[in-house]
């Protein structure tokens, strides 16, 4: 559906589905400046006709976090940066929330045993999947865990009228 340097996004129909859903595949640049263009095709994708009323995730490497807690160095420095609020705005404008997960507290790691920071970078944004989960598994010869992410798409319940049988009143 769209491509970018920084973002791929495909329309997703799974067997036995009728409704098409999109992923934003994220590898955010590790330039301040690059990264504002990837929030300006997040929010166009937003604002796009074709993403609306549709369910959509965002995932992947945003090079930024959303918190200051998701730092290693949080207690030494705790302040939010500019590059945290402009990515903490894109999230909110989008109507986006991270999706819950479990595992080591952190998803990036520099690996070095002097001046070792770690950071949670890969991130997995969502609309409304409330009984999804993203599980990061420690280990690996990479910088970053590894995800598994489980995806469950809330059933829409089809209302059905209230019926009263008189026969209990008796």
């Amino acid at each position: 559906m769209f491509q970018s340097d920084q973002v791929i996004t495909v329309s997703i129909l799974l067997n036995g589905n009728i409704d098409e859903f999109f992923c934003s595949f994220v590898y955010a640049s590790n330039g301040v400046e690059e990264r504002k263009q990837l929030w300006d095709d997040l929010q166009h994708h937003h604002n796009s006709s074709m993403f609306q009323n549709k369910l959509w995730m965002v995932c992947g490497d945003f090079n930024e976090t959303l918190q200051g807690q998701e730092h290693s160095n949080y207690i030494d420095d705790q302040h939010t940066t500019m590059e945290m609020m402009d990515f903490q705005n894109v999230v909110r404008d989008c109507s986006l929330v991270d999706l819950k997960y479990h595992g080591p507290p952190y998803t990036w790691c520099n690996k070095r045993y002097m001046g070792l920071i770690c950071k949670i970078l890969d991130i997995f944004l969502v609309e409304r999947y409330p009984n999804s989960y993203c599980v990061f598994e420690s280990g690996g010869c990479f910088d970053h865990l590894r995800r598994r992410t489980t995806v469950e798409v809330e059933e829409v319940r089809k209302f059905r009228p209230f019926k009263f049988a008189n026969v209990l009143t008796q």
